[in-house]
């Protein structure tokens, strides 16, 4: 199966919080298994800056070390036109932009499930017929 996990998820594998425990579980159990993860590219600048916000006073390479540990076993789905142009109207007005992405990226790529952390995405991704999960 093809996961989609989107930054609010990759975050959590890089500052504790209450969730990130179950999430490494839920994460090692489905590679184990021979799921493949995936996110979008947009993915990758919103973990960057989240990173940045929060320890950008660590060195550069500290700030890479970081970004590579919650991405290494991520897929990288390019934003193409076709995203954007579903992005503009995929699911319901309340979802914001960047999630809106999110859902596109991962109805293009065929994903089985949504892992998120963001209530609007999964409800979202539900109404789209996509399974999502907050491992907690």
């Amino acid at each position: 199966m093809l996961i989609y996990v989107d930054t609010s998820a990759a975050l959590k594998r890089v500052f504790e919080d209450d969730e990130s425990e179950a999430l490494t579980v839920a994460i090692d159990d489905a590679v184990l298994v021979g799921d493949r993860l995936i996110s979008s590219h947009l993915t990758r600048v919103e973990l960057g800056r989240g990173i940045r916000r929060r320890i950008d006073f660590e060195s550069h390479a500290r700030l890479t070390s970081a970004f590579d540990a919650a991405t290494g076993d991520i897929a990288f789905a390019p934003l193409s036109s076709s995203i954007v142009e579903s992005a503009r109207v995929v699911g319901p007005p309340v979802l914001r932009s960047l999630d809106a992405i999110h859902l596109a990226t991962a109805i293009a790529v065929s994903a089985g499930e949504v892992w998120t952390y963001d209530e609007r995405l999964a409800a979202a991704s539900e109404e789209m017929g996509l399974v999502s999960r907050m491992p907690s």
